[in-house]
């Protein structure tokens, strides 16, 4: 974690604990009661709660979006607005009330003031942060023929190939599986609660990272059962095995697990920053040692486990994915 968002995290700590000593004033003493109120609340709710939000924010958010924040500078600008508007706020009011001193009520209007800015600063760097992060690249598809374009120089007659049976779509089959083998299976899934596979470049993340059915309904509140009866009461598309390299209807063999790479299909692949983290380490597990050293050991309880790619991953914990790869690659001989 960055200096400046960690500065933030140990200010609310600080505030915590000076605000349970308010309060423990104001149970002792009922004189303190009223006079230490505005204090009190201040110090819990912009000092402890406000400030851990913005700690935890600045460091977690931009790296769920695998971006990185965009004006760094403003932290510490916005760290020092809000300590001082904090302090001269809690100190100003009260003292302001108790001698009836015009200035003292001036200072703390322009301490409110400093605060506010800060909020607005924290808001303004986080929105535009999260607008402007990178959608995650798409994987390469194998795209139809223009029309009236013959395709026997590459293609064997449809008679000359075997039969293909269709796969078998589960619970922990990939929701694009589910889309590519359902009419209207979309459209279902929107008007079911997931609402972001209607847009196509959210989709195409979807049916990249291989998020499965049964995690989506978890992460989106729906009723898995219910969904897996309504999506297999659709009409089955017409099936059409897909090319090599395509993102289609192939399924992983069965021990793949939540939409992920079995090992054997990863074993003869190499590890990128596009790797998903959980079937590399399937796949090699004597990678888990330098993921646990870089990540920590609740990396591999994380739900994120099955479905990040090791950028995702490095960035979530502020490591550089390059040198992560190159020491995943060395343990591995890949």
């Amino acid at each position: 974690m960055e200096k400046s968002t960690k500065r933030f995290i140990y200010a609310a700590l600080f505030y915590l604990a000076v605000g349970a000593v308010v309060g423990l004033l104001q149970a002792i003493n009922p004189y303190w009661v009223n006079t230490l109120r505005f204090s009190h609340a201040h110090l819990l709710l912009l000092g402890f709660m406000a400030m851990m939000v913005f700690g935890i924010g600045y460091f977690i958010l931009p790296r769920f979006s695998s971006t990185s924040l965009l004006w760094p500078g403003l932290v510490t600008i916005h760290f020092w607005l809000a300590n001082t508007g904090l302090v001269g706020m809690v100190l100003f009011k009260p003292l302001g009330v108790a001698l009836m001193s015009p200035l003292l009520t001036g200072l703390f209007y322009a301490a409110a003031v400093a605060q506010v800015l800060g909020i607005f600063m924290f808001c303004i760097n986080m929105a535009a942060t999260l607008a402007t992060a990178p959608a995650l690249p798409t994987s390469k598809t194998v795209s139809a023929p223009p029309a009236g374009t013959s395709t026997t120089a590459t293609a064997a007659p449809a008679a000359a190939r075997p039969a293909a049976a269709a796969p078998r779509l589960t619970p922990d089959s990939p929701v694009a599986h589910w889309v590519d083998g359902k009419e209207g299976a979309r459209e279902l899934l929107v008007a079911a609660g997931l609402r972001p596979v209607a847009d196509p470049q959210h989709m195409e993340m979807v049916r990249k990272i291989g998020v499965t059915l049964s995690h989506a309904c978890m992460k989106h509140g729906m009723p898995l059962d219910d969904v897996v009866a309504r999506l297999s009461a659709l009409p089955d598309k017409p099936f059409n095995p897909s090319p090599a390299g395509s993102q289609g209807l192939a399924m992983a063999p069965a021990g793949g697990g939540c939409g992920a790479p079995s090992a054997a299909q990863n074993a003869a692949a190499d590890i990128t920053p596009d790797t998903l983290i959980g079937a590399m380490v399937d796949a090699y597990p004597e990678t888990a040692p330098v993921l646990e050293r870089r990540f920590g050991s609740g990396c591999f309880t994380c739900p994120g486990f099955a479905t990040e790619t090791l950028t995702q991953g490095a960035m979530m914990h502020g490591a550089d994915v390059n040198q992560l790869v190159s020491e995943l690659k060395a343990v591995t001989g890949k």
